[in-house]
């Protein structure tokens, strides 16, 4: 009789990974655990977004973060121009367009809505 423990090849993947290892021997980055405390409102604000988006909470949530991150930190981005290519693009965009085959098949085309 065997009484040794039964475990899966996925249960030992498992561990594994998530020491940054797997079996064949090839690095895997290692995944951090976050714990947020939410409030009623938010958990099912969250949860009918969940929802709605047929994905995991867990992915929802990382997307949501991830996209705000990029917002936040193209908000906080500078842009340095000298004076004088700055002086050249503000007479650019105050000059009205130079008339030429592609605005004027614009210009005379009929919208679309009205097609």
């Amino acid at each position: 009789m065997d009484l040794s423990p039964q475990i899966s090849s996925s249960h030992v993947d498992n561990v594994y990974s998530q020491q940054g290892f797997t079996l064949a021997g090839m690095a895997v980055p290692p995944r951090l655990s976050w714990n947020l405390r939410v409030s009623t409102e938010d958990q099912d604000l969250i949860d009918r977004a969940v929802a709605a988006s047929g994905k995991t909470r867990t992915s929802f949530v990382l997307e949501a973060a991830r996209r705000a991150a990029v917002d936040t930190l193209v908000e906080q981005s500078w842009l340095q121009v000298a004076p004088e290519r700055l002086t050249a693009f503000l007479e650019c965009l105050d000059a009205p367009p130079q008339p030429n085959p592609r605005l004027r098949a614009t210009l005379t085309a009929e919208p679309p809505w009205q097609g």
